[in-house]
């Protein structure tokens, strides 16, 4: 076997590591959430709980009982609720960004054909280390949200909104949004992988560090308001996860899904709307 074939096939296998490490974590996060994320009930268990009147005379249970507390919470709970959200994160987001994470090991293999200084798996984990650190800030911000709701008593035992002009201010606001020149742009981003990697590329791994969290900024900026909505059908409403992680799918991956984010948006206008003057 001659140099360049060794190389070749080589090459090919680090492209096969790529893509099961990817399928890996999106796996594992996901194993996370259906076995309830740290929390004492399921998000099966909370899915159909979510269907189920608050006043149901069967649902006497209370907040603690959940793995949930109210009001005032401690370290622990602040590291669950965190944990949720980051993993849950990767777990809707991380299908969305194989395109851009293959295309980038592509590139570098090209480029490595004449100087393999760095094994590609090395870099493409640090892109991917750079971009889940991006949705680590953003869980941040999510979680201290949850936590201010819970306060004002915004949220049901369901950790749905139960304020109707919430849910429907929410779903107004995500609507608007996905209509901005701001999600157009973010959006771009994601649907262009090689537009994106060639005007970011950098050298080494703090330049795929990097260029994973310029990379996850992008995608937080497309879909962080969409991810709100997740306190209007239910943080662990397994459905609504779903939904969510199709319709944040189908907007990057799918033919013309910048249209899908304008229907979708005019849409959610409408539900909020239709929420705010039926109260």
């Amino acid at each position: 076997m001659t140099e360049t074939t060794r190389l070749e096939t080589l090459l090919r296998h680090d492209k096969w590591i790529v893509c099961a490490g990817l399928v890996t974590i999106t796996v594992l996060a996901w194993c996370y959430l259906l076995g309830g994320a740290g929390m004492s009930m399921s998000t099966s268990d909370m899915t159909i709980l979510s269907f189920i009147p608050y006043q149901h005379a069967g649902m006497s249970m209370n907040m603690p009982q959940m793995g949930m507390v109210a009001g005032n919470w401690s370290v622990g709970h602040w590291g669950i609720v965190f944990m949720m959200w980051w993993i849950m994160m990767i777990a809707m987001m991380v299908p969305g960004t194989v395109p851009t994470v293959l295309l980038y090991a592509r590139v570098i293999r090209h480029a490595q054909r004449t100087d393999r200084t760095t094994r590609i798996t090395d870099l493409v984990s640090f892109f991917v280390l750079g971009y889940l650190f991006s949705w680590l800030v953003f869980s941040v911000i999510a979680t201290s949200l949850h936590w201010g709701m819970e306060q004002n008593d915004w949220l049901s035992m369901k950790m749905i909104t139960n304020k109707g002009w919430l849910s429907g201010g929410l779903l107004i606001a995500v609507g608007i949004y996905q209509l901005t020149p701001l999600k157009v742009a973010c959006l771009r981003h994601c649907r262009s992988p090689a537009e994106f990697i060639a005007s970011h590329m950098k050298n080494g791994k703090p330049g795929a560090l990097q260029m994973g969290i310029e990379h996850g900024i992008f995608c937080v900026g497309c879909c962080w308001l969409l991810m709100f909505l997740l306190f209007v059908g239910g943080v662990m409403n397994l459905l609504w996860i779903v939904f969510l992680t199709f319709v944040v799918l189908s907007e990057k991956v799918l033919p013309h899904g910048e249209y899908l984010t304008k229907i979708t948006g005019f849409v959610l206008i409408a539900w909020g709307t239709f929420i705010l003057i039926t109260l």
